[in-house]
């Protein structure tokens, strides 16, 4: 293609006359555009998304045009957060990345037990989530124990001085004599 465009003047009238010079231009890019398009179509079609030996498709190639959506869509994203956030709304996260312990951990020794088969990702958050604040409690209430006998570390024995203490946790009467 050229890249000089047609100049167009305006005679006394107003109204755009054409040079000359310019009416050749013009024709000649159209010769040339017609030549394009017929040797495009004595070319072979386009194999996009093929191979060319098996015809097995192949994932298209992005383009930066792609790119570009995916990033304008991110920052969309995160302006609607960022607004939601100043006006006071809350936006939940998902529950898995608060968690401190693998939650997949817990549902694996979960599935342990013969009858329960199959344990759905929400329960295996919630029980991960309880055993989070389970043993929260327990190194807080051990730490205190700790204290009282003058050390910062938590030892055995104040973990089982703060089973023997708290009746909530007689279930741990075997593990804990």
């Amino acid at each position: 293609m050229l890249d000089e465009h047609p100049q167009s003047s305006l005679s006394d009238t107003g109204d755009a006359a054409i040079s000359s010079e310019d009416a050749q231009q013009e024709d000649q890019l159209r010769q040339q555009q017609s030549k394009s398009s017929s040797s495009a179509a004595t070319k072979p079609k386009s194999t996009e998304g093929k191979t060319a030996n098996n015809n097995k498709l192949v994932a298209p190639k992005k383009n930066a045009h792609d790119k570009d959506r995916q990033l304008a869509l991110a920052r969309a994203s995160a302006a609607r957060k960022r607004a939601a956030k100043e006006r006071g709304e809350i936006t939940r996260e998902p529950a898995a990345k608060e968690l401190i312990l693998p939650y997949r951990a817990i549902r694996r020794i979960m599935k342990l037990d013969k009858e329960n088969s199959t344990i759905q990702i929400e329960a295996a958050i919630i029980a991960t989530k309880a055993a989070e604040l389970f043993v929260q409690k327990m190194a807080k209430e051990s730490h205190k124990h700790a204290k009282e006998h003058g050390r910062n570390g938590i030892k055995y024995e104040d973990i089982a001085e703060t089973r023997a203490t708290n009746p909530n946790l007689s279930f741990l009467d075997n593990l804990l004599p």
